[in-house]
């Protein structure tokens, strides 16, 4: 790589992080302005979670106690101090640290997000490679069909079947009880199926847009075998947007999983969230938003820069734009 090559990869790289600072320190602002005109006082609602009658006294009490008597901007700028050292405070029911709360609840999630990112990539790729080999032909129209019927499918829907037709029907897979491996596989496939449907479309729509340049033609001209330019070539150069998109789809599993722990009473991040959310329990859900809005930014972040490192054109780019 060139000298100035590094200095527009080194532009390009601290670009990216300013905006992700920037981003991060918008959504703290936002989630924690929204989450202070939900309806509903936390102080009373931890207090009835007690078991405890509250007395407008008790109420006032418990108000101090949570800082909820300052102002928005106090509270804000008291909040994002502690999240700076990774301390959102205590859970208004459970009274326990909400980072403890949350990192034992993470493990969890992660498991089903990352398993259903292997099987969504293990799968579309090569189906996707395979409708662009037999594009036009039966093999290509079955997948189509097939793809498209896939996308169409809401995620409570397909867990709602799975559940019932191979846990409750057939037995085949237990559906409450340890976190074992039998476990996993209904959620994940909940989570990947209709994401991999997707992406066999985008695989295919990447891979066709790339056989259809010009280089491409004149690789053939130069008689080179289709094979080779479909592995050696077109692969390669669609593959680079392709992965921009599955980092983003990582960060979308991870908020995704939400319906697909509920559907299957998996101790997650998701079925915890949707608990905190009845309770109004403000600093695990502050904290959740910004937990996933984080994952979701760095990882971003992260593709960003792999891509980069694949293609420094794309700094190029960049540097030409901002010109």
């Amino acid at each position: 790589m060139t000298m100035s090559g590094a200095k527009c990869m080194l532009k390009y790289v601290i670009k990216k992080i300013c905006g992700l600072l920037a981003v991060l320190f918008g959504v703290s602002v936002l989630t924690f302005i929204l989450t202070t005109f939900i309806q509903g006082n936390p102080a009373e609602i931890a207090l009835r979670r007690a078991g405890i009658d509250p007395t407008p006294e008790d109420i006032a009490m418990m108000e101090i106690q949570l800082g909820l008597d300052r102002s928005v901007p106090e509270q804000y700028i008291m909040w994002m101090g502690s999240a700076l050292r990774l301390d959102f405070g205590q859970s208004n029911i459970s009274r326990r640290p909400v980072t403890e709360e949350l990192v034992s609840r993470l493990p969890a999630t992660a498991t089903l997000a990352i398993g259903a990112f292997i099987l969504m990539f293990v799968l579309s790729v090569p189906i996707g490679i395979l409708s662009v080999v037999f594009h036009g032909k039966w093999v290509d129209k079955i997948i189509s069909a097939l793809t498209f019927t896939g996308m169409g499918i809401p995620g409570f829907v397909l867990g709602t079947v799975l559940l019932y037709f191979i846990s409750v029907r057939f037995s085949l897979l237990p559906m409450i009880g340890e976190i074992t491996l039998a476990r996993h596989i209904l959620p994940v496939m909940t989570l990947a199926l209709p994401m991999a449907c997707r992406y066999v479309r985008i695989v295919k729509g990447g891979i066709l847009d790339v056989l259809g340049e010009d280089y491409i033609f004149l690789l053939r001209v130069q008689g080179l075998k289709e094979t080779t330019i479909l592995y050696g070539n077109a692969l390669r150069n669609a593959f680079i947007p392709i992965l921009n998109l599955m980092g983003l789809s990582f960060g979308t599993l991870l908020g995704g999983a939400i319906v697909v722990e509920t559907i299957f009473s998996w101790p997650g991040l998701g079925s915890f969230l949707m608990s905190s959310i009845a309770a109004r329990d403000y600093p695990v859900v502050i904290a959740y938003i910004l937990l996933m809005a984080t994952f979701f930014v760095i990882i971003n972040f992260l593709v960003d820069l792999i891509a980069c490192f694949l293609d420094p054109r794309i700094s190029l780019k960049e540097e030409a734009r901002a010109r």
